[in-house]
């Protein structure tokens, strides 16, 4: 899994940070970048014993990645999750007619938001 970490930079608000968050997994997703966490300079000594974790400080160029687990947790133990799938993967599974259908659908969205 990729970790994006940017709720240092948006703080607590809830809905609005995962919104950010979204946004960030989304273009990550889309140039393959995996953004480094340059806050990441004190890391727990205990935890450089765990060989499948990876403390990035880095932005990393990948091959990208086709799915991610966004987690958004907020006061009081109110949080989201959003899995986020490489639209290849999904579109994929529909046959031909409904591929069609929904490209139609799509469009008349398109259309209808850029009035």
């Amino acid at each position: 899994m990729i970790p994006i970490f940017q709720k240092y930079l948006t703080g607590h608000p809830k809905g609005a940070a995962a919104a950010w968050m979204l946004n960030g997994v989304l273009q990550s997703m889309m140039t393959g970048v995996v953004p480094g966490n340059r806050n990441a300079d004190n890391i727990d000594p205990d935890l450089h014993d765990c060989d499948k974790l990876v403390f990035l400080n880095r932005s990393v160029s990948t091959y990208g990645y086709k799915a991610a687990l966004l987690k958004s947790f907020g006061f009081g133990q109110v949080g989201g999750e959003v899995l986020v799938i490489h639209p290849d993967y999904v579109l994929s599974q529909l046959s031909s007619e409904q591929l069609e259908g929904y490209h139609q659908r799509r469009l008349a969205r398109q259309h209808q938001a850029y009035r």
